[in-house]
């Protein structure tokens, strides 16, 4: 069956009429009024004690944003990149130039060239892509998600202040941020300290070092220990990756056990003692 066709002037005097239709929209006012109505119902009052700026006028303090571009954070790599499209082409060659295996399993032997070069990583596609820099910042990430369980979405925002105020104090420029869940909402607060490998001295430096029930009563004391002298806490720790991609909790409990008389195989070593 033919189609039908819109004849030439027919067709551009749509398509003018279409593509204006956003700039008109854009142009339109936008009702507003000056002031908000006063409360019918007795309110609870505000705090007395914020600190809170009244007097600046508030119209157009939004934080700048960038809607079409993002930032990614990459680990244990440590590597930042800034400004990256949301266009699909931008991220796929994201995806291939960082995130896909640079070796193949043995069970993709049998697929074709085009398949094995299709999953794995190029790092030619990094060309198209912002410049990538490195992060040389002690890194917080606190699980902050309060949708599903209330205890991360508690203790979160807690955590990130204390952890903010400990940096400050101590003199040490650090990121601290919310995540969304990570895993394991009995264990809040739950933190991953990343120790950039920049910190000289530091025999973490490269790693990402999982905590599990973190309160503010931790933080001076686990900045100190993971940041400063380099050592994880075994009390709260739940696991975490080294930058070599050892498994720190099984190196931790492999040096418990064997510390502890047992080999690390887990068989207990017997130790002779002397009868009494």
């Amino acid at each position: 069956m033919p189609l039908a066709r819109l004849p030439r002037a027919l067709a551009l005097r749509a398509i003018r009429a279409f593509s204006t239709t956003r700039l008109r929209f854009q142009s339109s006012s936008i009702p507003y009024t000056p002031t908000c109505p006063s409360p019918t119902c007795e309110c609870a009052p505000a705090p007395k004690d914020l600190d809170i700026d009244r007097k600046t006028p508030l119209l157009n303090t939004m934080a700048p944003s960038t809607p079409n571009t993002t930032t990614a954070l990459l680990f244990p790599s440590f590597k930042r990149i800034q400004n990256l499209s949301h266009t699909p082409s931008s991220l796929s060659n994201f995806a291939t130039a960082y995130l896909k295996a640079k070796t193949l399993h043995p069970m993709h032997t049998n697929l074709s060239a085009a398949q094995k070069a299709n999953l794995t990583r190029d790092e030619s596609k990094a060309a198209s892509l912002p410049e990538v820099q490195d992060i040389t910042k002690p890194t917080i990430f606190i699980c902050g998600h309060g949708g599903r369980d209330q205890r991360c979405g508690i203790l979160g925002p807690l955590l990130q202040s204390a952890f903010g105020r400990e940096f400050q104090r101590r003199g040490l420029d650090a990121e601290v941020g919310l995540i969304s869940h990570i895993g394991g909402h009995k264990y809040a607060g739950n933190v991953i300290a990343y120790v950039p490998p920049s910190m000289k001295g530091n025999e973490l430096g490269g790693a990402g070092v999982w905590y599990g029930r973190v309160g503010p009563e931790h933080v001076e004391g686990l900045v100190e220990e993971t940041f400063v002298r380099g050592r994880v806490i075994t009390e709260l720790l739940r696991g975490g990756v080294m930058q070599d991609g050892r498994n720190i909790g099984r190196v931790v409990e492999a040096q418990m056990k064997k510390e502890s008389g047992e080999e690390d195989d887990g068989v207990l070593k017997l130790k002779a003692r002397a009868r009494g």
